[in-house]
């Protein structure tokens, strides 16, 4: 065997053995994902929750159900950072000049749109989440509070879709002003579910503090303020243009 031949099966031993540290060293952090992943399984739990909710809904903590509900919403909302982007910067990738009518037609579907959501995030926190979660002294349903979560995180990126479509759409120029104030109003629903995770994370603070003092609750915080709509149609209908 040659020296060169010697190097060459030194420096593969040195990489196999490297790769064999990182591996090992990675182990713990493997071997608990994989027993998390197993007891989620055992229990019928979602497997593809991330680390942190995984834990909490197999481990179960002091005020766990908060804990996992307040993971899930975050998890779901840090998914639409990309798209809170877009609407903060108005970017919009095309532009689609609508005449009067169609942009009325949306707008009144969007209105529809708006209390829609906002029914829905209030049964979700004030109906379903608290009976997902259970009564003081009763494990909740990991898989129920899981399942609310994410059906508020798409509630969420469902609002900001919505002002991703409005912000593509060019009405009339008399009709700039109100498809702003509209585009700003349809992420009333964001803030109601910003203002759920908060509440439910006080929540948690004062469980964790005084483990079983006081009841839960949840104050939804929504800004239902469409004067500032209601003026400016007004103002179109004396133009004669709504």
């Amino acid at each position: 065997m040659s020296l060169v031949d010697v190097i060459v099966a030194l420096a593969a031993l040195v990489g196999a053995v490297w790769t064999l540290v990182q591996v090992l060293g990675r182990w713990p952090i493997y071997s608990r994902r994989w027993r998390l992943r197993y007891r989620a399984r055992r229990l019928g739990l979602p497997e593809d929750l991330p680390n942190e909710a995984l834990a909490l809904a197999v481990e179960r903590p002091p005020a766990w159900e908060y804990l996992l509900f307040e993971a899930t919403l975050s998890e779901e909302i840090e998914k639409c950072r990309l798209l809170e982007r877009d609407v903060r910067l108005r970017a919009v990738s095309k532009v689609e000049a609508v005449t009067a009518e169609e942009f009325a037609a949306w707008v009144k579907a969007r209105f529809t749109t708006i209390m829609t959501q906002l029914e829905q995030v209030e049964r979700l926190a004030h109906e379903e989440l608290p009976s997902a979660v259970g009564e003081p002294g009763e494990s909740g349903d990991a898989g129920l509070i899981v399942e609310v979560g994410r059906r508020m995180g798409r509630l969420y990126r469902d609002s900001l879709e919505h002002q991703i479509d409005g912000l593509s759409l060019s009405p009339p120029e008399e009709f700039k002003r109100f498809a702003n104030l509209l585009v700003d109003q349809l992420g009333t629903i964001q803030d109601v579910i910003r203002s759920c995770r908060e509440s439910y994370h006080v929540v948690i603070r004062r469980l964790l503090e005084t483990p079983g003092g006081g009841d839960v609750v949840i104050r939804l915080k929504p800004d239902y303020d469409f004067e500032a709509l209601n003026r400016e149609i007004e103002h179109l209908r004396a133009m004669g243009r709504w």
